[in-house]
């Protein structure tokens, strides 16, 4: 896991020691901390005026932190079932530790089953949402909490986001449509005006929903998809007009 996305990266000498790797935490700007030094590194994060954490550490994440740089300062982190063996400079972190539950927590992954796991694992948590200061987002409109809205992204009036909600870059999403929580629209998706994007969808890149279209809970379509009729739970669908592939046995949890 990863302290912060404005800081330089740990060095090999403080690999297998944790006073040094607080020490690190302490005076660079990006630190990758080994496991074992958890404890010195959430002792120092008052020092560096953490204000966010951002539950994931893949590339959503990374992105997610650029969007407000000036504003926050970040604490990439998983839970403890999600830490990849590949990655050893990972850390989990405590949500019991008093301190961060009181941070703004942004659950920053694309799956919406594992953005869903990881809201029920940091449960009682401060979620807030995070939007980048070029998204168009109508006064109109309406945000839950936890949702990550990208540069350059619009929501059209009267659009309702559930919470936890993912709007990538430059997605766009039309007049009176509901977003329901947990739904990932990737970035050049468009929705027409009054649809209603299920719970768990996914949208793929530069796919477009029409007007009008209800999309049934863990709904998938792929990429570059137009898709011009309502959906079955859980189904996948691709093509244009885009069509029914298979039924899968839950949400997306992987792509």
């Amino acid at each position: 896991m990863e302290i912060g996305a404005a800081y330089s990266r740990c060095r090999a000498s403080c690999a297998n020691r944790a006073s040094d790797c607080g020490k690190n935490c302490a005076t660079r700007q990006k630190v990758i901390c080994p496991a074992g030094a958890v404890a010195s590194c959430v002792g120092r994060l008052n020092k560096v005026k953490l204000t966010h954490i951002l539950l994931g550490d893949g590339s959503l994440a990374e992105e997610i932190s650029e969007y407000s740089l000036l504003a926050r300062t970040f604490l990439r982190a998983v839970s403890a079932e999600f830490l990849d063996p590949r990655r050893p400079g990972q850390i989990d972190v405590a949500v019991t530790d008093p301190t961060l539950l009181k941070l703004g927590v942004t659950a920053a992954v694309g799956s919406p089953e594992v953005r869903r796991t990881l809201v029920t694992a940091w449960a009682g948590s401060n979620y807030r949402s995070i939007v980048s200061d070029s998204a168009h987002v109508s006064p109109s409109s309406r945000i839950g909490a936890g949702c990550a809205i990208g540069p350059s992204a619009v929501l059209s009036s009267s659009v309702v986001l559930a919470e936890h909600v993912v709007i990538n870059i430059g997605a766009t999403v039309s007049h009176g449509t509901a977003v329901e929580e947990y739904a990932t629209i990737s970035p050049g998706a468009n929705v027409g005006g009054r649809c209603l994007i299920g719970p768990g969808t996914f949208l793929g890149i530069g796919s477009v929903v029409n007007s009008g279209v209800v999309t049934a809970p863990g709904t998938v379509l792929g990429a570059g998809s137009v898709l011009l009729r309502d959906t079955e739970t859980n189904g996948i669908y691709a093509g244009s007009p885009a069509r029914l592939i298979r039924i899968c046995e839950g949400w997306l949890s992987e792509f």
